[in-house]
């Protein structure tokens, strides 16, 4: 009988053998970020060539803002809603429908600057936006693309920055009433979409930025040793498809480990996903579609030019750091995207011309960290999403 069976199993081993490399693909998505060249058209080479420069990335998914002030336009600066119909996606759509006609995937970032109306100083800007009025136009905007096709939303834009919303010590209960509110509205209209949390700034700063995990503790109403959480009206346990992070980290290469352990930088991950197990284990913020709630890095690079608030990096470590940031990402399992920030510098002068971060120049010739990332790509080929 056993002699018998031993062509069967020599067969059933050969097949588990073969199909063995497709149960171990990562499927990790590299994503990608330029609004003023995939929206506003600034590139000066044009959107054709820049998105060969994406295809040679790999790139499965491209990010784009929607602003809610901008979508509102004229209307934005009125102290009350106004009536009938306020928005006007045109500029998105024409972002989104070419991303897709491309082959790419698109997640949409639903964020300020919040309209008059929405916000507390009745001014357009940050400060106190309305979570019911956020829902509104979360629901607004994620009816509108879903039925584009888009199916991966996230709610706002960096909320522990005072850019984002003010005043600082009001970021966490503001976002919690937003993310409420949001996360309804989207689920409502787009049901089967990917609903993102956070998009956080990676660290702690006295006057602009509360640190990531500080802010989630304090939106969640989760204790600072992460030993109980308050069910006290409007401490709302939250659901999400997973958590957003921006892992910047300026001043160090990407295996730096230092910082506020409240920071969360490319080389802090654990920090993160060690903090969304407890939020789990207390019911706080539980995970839709997944065991373990998945970590997005959406929002990443080392930049070329200095800002007030961060260094420039030569092309020598940009071409040794980026890669090995992905390399990072792509080792850890609850990391699902890593998304460059920038495909190319954007032209000078112009809005967009103090954030040099990308891999480009405005004139569409292909920087050392180009040629890197493009080889870190190719050679993890068989574990990226397409």
């Amino acid at each position: 009988m056993f002699r018998r069976l031993l062509p069967v199993l020599a067969l059933l081993a050969t097949l588990l053998v073969v199909a063995s490399p497709a149960h171990a693909a990562r499927n990790f998505e590299v994503g990608l970020q330029d609004d003023p060249t995939f929206v506003y058209n600034a590139f000066r080479p044009g959107q054709t060539f820049a998105f060969s420069l994406v295809k040679g990335l790999r790139v499965s998914y491209l990010r784009i803002n929607v602003a809610w002030a901008e979508a509102a336009g004229s209307k934005a600066g009125s102290k009350k809603r106004p009536k009938g119909a306020i928005y006007k996606w045109t500029k998105w759509d024409n972002a989104v429908s070419h991303a897709r006609s491309k082959g790419l995937k698109v997640q949409l970032v639903l964020m300020g600057q919040a309209p008059a109306w929405a916000t507390s100083n009745k001014k357009i800007g940050p400060v106190k936006p309305s979570g019911k009025e956020y829902g509104l136009f979360a629901g607004q905007a994620a009816k509108h693309f879903y039925a584009r096709g888009v199916r991966r939303f996230s709610v706002w834009n960096e909320p522990n920055f005072v850019g984002w919303i003010q005043p600082k010590k009001s970021q966490a209960s503001t976002y919690r009433s937003m993310y409420y509110y949001g996360y309804a509205a989207i689920r409502r209209n787009a049901p089967k979409a990917q609903i993102l949390f956070g998009e956080l700034a990676p660290f702690v700063d006295g006057r602009r930025f509360t640190s990531p995990l500080g802010f989630m503790r304090s939106v969640l109403c989760v204790d600072s040793r992460y030993r109980k959480r308050s069910k006290k009206k409007p401490c709302r346990a939250f659901k999400t498809n997973g958590v957003a992070d921006h892992p910047y980290n300026y001043a160090h290469g990407p295996t730096h480990t230092g910082g506020n352990n409240d920071d969360v930088t490319i080389g802090t991950l654990s920090r993160l996903t060690k903090a969304l197990d407890k939020f789990k284990k207390l019911g706080a913020l539980m995970p839709v579609g997944a065991k373990s709630t998945p970590v997005y890095l959406t929002e990443f690079s080392y930049l070329a030019k200095a800002t007030d608030h961060a260094k420039a990096w030569s092309e020598t470590n940009r071409k040794k750091f980026i890669p090995q940031a992905f390399g990072i990402a792509l080792k850890n399992p609850r990391v699902r995207q890593l998304a460059q920030y920038e495909i190319a510098h954007p032209p000078c002068p112009g809005p967009w011309c103090f954030w040099k971060s990308g891999l480009v120049t405005e004139h569409g010739v292909k920087l050392p960290s180009y040629n890197a990332l493009q080889a870190w790509a190719n050679t993890n080929k068989s574990q990226l999403a397409k």
